[in-house]
């Protein structure tokens, strides 16, 4: 499983949940240099809300997740930029170890912002781990088949300034 089979498993659990989710393609390899830049990986429409997101990943287990530098300045510029416009604006953080789980933290834009100008640039493994005690995230090694893997279970899960604490 790698980053992209993520934000596949977000926008497939948008549309199974009667939304309408998009990936954006990632640019040609000739072009990772150029001004051909996706703003984030994906976007949405649920349940009358406008969605965007970028999602991060990690294999094998449980590490720091330095959000400040994983996310590049033009994904920070357009997450925020739809969010100051109403749109929710996430950042997805997966951590998958192969035949055990699939863990995803869902992180709204604004709060990682707050903390990274506050010099807090990255959540430590035990603090992802916190969370996770807390249920703070979604296990997402289900089949398809059994109905939205991400959406609206996400909502309750939901990292914000408000379940941070």
């Amino acid at each position: 499983m790698e980053e992209s089979d993520l934000n596949r498993r977000i926008k497939d659990s948008i549309n199974d949940a009667g939304g309408h989710g998009e990936k954006l393609p990632d640019p040609p390899q000739s072009s990772a240099t150029s001004a051909a830049k996706r703003p984030y990986d994906g976007y949405g429409i649920l349940n009358g809300f406008f969605l965007t997101w970028e999602s991060k990943f990690d294999h094998d287990k449980y590490c720091s997740f330095n959000y400040a530098n994983r996310l590049e300045p033009h994904q920070w510029e357009h997450l925020l930029l739809d969010a100051k416009n109403g749109a929710h604006a996430w950042v997805f953080y997966g951590v998958w170890v192969p035949r055990k789980f699939l863990d995803v933290f869902t992180f709204d834009v604004t709060l990682l912002d707050r903390l990274r100008q506050e010099g807090k640039p990255s959540f430590w493994a035990k603090e992802l781990l916190a969370f996770k005690e807390r249920g703070l995230y979604l296990n997402i090694m289900r089949k398809p088949s059994e109905g939205p893997v991400l959406f609206p279970e996400f909502l309750p899960v939901h990292i914000t300034e408000e379940n941070y604490a």
